[in-house]
């Protein structure tokens, strides 16, 4: 088994998502989707609300120190400046048609971000998408007729993309093109238990950590897209998780029934990313 142990980083959250580690500051950020908080944890514990928005979602840290943010209530992708803490709406919608509500997202080769956009769908309406937005800020849909999409994670050698399909238990999997474009969708694992896959990472090796919400465990698929281990937690809704912390071995999880961040303290490490240019993956 890779886990060791468990920690309580903060607890009586509001329904916390989008776990970002900032490694430039050793800190946990995080959202609270039902306060509208953009939150943060520092080494010592102290517990921050930063930010308030209506609705956040996804969160990642863009290669500028931005934190990009899904706002399912505005229906938007939000660029948030930790420095001046303003945001400003980044995109909208896509080919004059307005978003359903974002939920999350992953930066990619050339600063390409991808993110889904689920908000309403389900089986009986799979009206959830895929998106791609360039670094030039246009918006293309890659994917679309899917019952709530949610987490999304490009692999660690930046050729392919991962994405839940929650309400259908399917993790998907295609491959990049070089000009971000999407293709050759097939299905790559399936989770068990629960409402289905909600956010998801990669380790160092290609395994995927995957929350598993209403399950109350991270279900961990290697390479192939076979289960190697479930990772109990505490609370029965995981909605996210990322990898941080020294050598990187911290997998943060965000639980929402409890209202917790937690600290899964593995024997394997995350994906621990290289210096950022316009042209690596970025964070």
């Amino acid at each position: 088994m890779s886990h060791v142990h468990t920690e309580v980083l903060a607890q009586g959250l509001l329904f916390p998502e989008g776990p970002v580690w900032n490694r430039d500051t050793r800190e946990w950020w995080f959202v609270e989707l039902k306060g509208g908080h953009v939150s943060k944890v520092d080494a010592s514990g102290r517990l921050d609300r930063v930010f308030d928005t209506l609705a956040p979602n996804g969160m990642k840290r863009h290669a500028d120190g931005s934190f990009w943010i899904c706002e399912r209530d505005r229906k938007g992708l939000l660029r948030f400046d930790p420095g001046t803490r303003q945001a400003a709406l980044i995109a909208d919608g896509c080919g004059g048609q307005p978003f359903l509500g974002p939920n999350d997202l992953c930066f990619g080769i050339a600063e390409r971000c991808y993110f889904t956009d689920p908000h309403g769908s389900s089986r009986t309406n799979p009206a959830g998408a895929l998106y791609r937005r360039d670094r030039d800020g246009k918006v293309t849909r890659e994917v679309s007729g899917l019952a709530y999409p949610n987490g999304v994670a490009l692999t660690p050698d930046g050729t392919r993309l991962v994405f839940a399909e929650t309400h259908t238990q399917t993790i998907w999997i295609a491959d990049r093109q070089p000009d971000g474009s999407l293709g050759g969708r097939r299905p790559f694992a399936r989770t068990e238990g629960g409402n289905g896959p909600d956010g998801m990472a990669f380790d160092s090796a290609g395994n995927l950590f995957v929350a598993v919400f209403g399950a109350g465990h991270v279900q961990v698929f290697d390479a192939q897209g076979r289960e190697t281990e479930r990772l109990d937690v505490p609370g029965k809704q995981p909605t996210n998780c990322c990898f941080g912390g020294k050598d990187f071995k911290t997998l943060c999880v965000t639980e929402a029934e409890r209202g917790q961040l937690l600290a899964l303290e593995l024997r394997t490490a995350g994906y621990a990313l290289p210096p950022v240019t316009s042209d690596s993956v970025v964070f």
